[in-house]
């Protein structure tokens, strides 16, 4: 597994908005798919804010994977998580997705 990290410019300026954006959404998935947390839809990259960030790492992408192929790349899905203590998310893939990322908007370094 090859992992790749960056850093958002704007995050601390998004943390807020992006925390709220989820907290006021709530939990649609009853803790029922490989999150066993507070999860949004699966169709936040329709999100202005979310599409932001999924642009960030669509271009990390290309900076970073040599040589990027050809073709489109787009993301499929997007959800927002809460975590409370207890919270976990299972392992799991994303096939048939070749890639995935990961937006801590506020997380312990």
């Amino acid at each position: 597994m090859v992992v790749h990290t960056n850093v958002y410019p704007k995050a601390e300026g998004f943390k807020e908005l992006l925390t709220n954006i989820i907290r006021d959404l709530g939990d649609q998935q009853n803790h029922e798919t490989n999150v066993k947390a507070d999860m949004t839809t699966w169709d936040m990259y329709k999100n202005e804010y979310f599409k932001l960030i999924i642009d960030f790492a669509i271009d990390t992408l290309k900076q970073e994977v040599h040589p990027y192929p050809t073709g489109e790349t787009y993301c499929t899905d997007a959800w927002g998580v809460i975590y409370k203590t207890g919270d976990n998310t299972n392992p799991h893939a994303h096939w048939p997705s070749l890639w995935s990322f990961i937006y801590y908007v506020d997380a312990c370094p």
